[in-house]
């Protein structure tokens, strides 16, 4: 289960990406090495090894709840507002049952909207 701690994301429509890579690391990769003919989304399949990423979104009180299979993920979800909060997450998914909070102590960025 996904949920915002201490944050109000309540009615807000806010997605939710897990990737099975650090996809903002293999975008980097993509875009600092030459690959010619090779389009992003093939090289990230290659990076993801036949898994694919998991969607969801938030709601109205916050939560989703995803079924995901054991092992490394990467949690990608922006909270609009007056200031954008940006999760990048690594995940170790053990179990059957785990909750990870969205906090203002986890967020990866925040930026200011003009």
């Amino acid at each position: 289960m996904l949920r915002p701690a201490g944050i109000n994301a309540a009615s807000l429509d806010i997605p939710v990406e897990l990737y099975p890579v650090d996809i903002v690391a293999v975008r980097h990769e993509y875009f600092t090495e030459r690959r010619a003919g090779k389009r992003f989304d093939d090289f990230l399949n290659e990076r993801m090894q036949g898994r694919r990423p998991v969607n969801a979104k938030l709601d109205k009180d916050g939560q989703a709840t995803v079924v995901v299979a054991a092992g490394s993920w990467w949690l990608n979800a922006i909270l609009p507002g007056d200031e954008d909060l940006e999760w990048r997450l690594p995940i170790n998914v053990v179990g059957s049952k785990q909750i990870v909070e969205l906090t203002s102590q986890n967020v990866y960025t925040r930026t200011k909207s003009f």
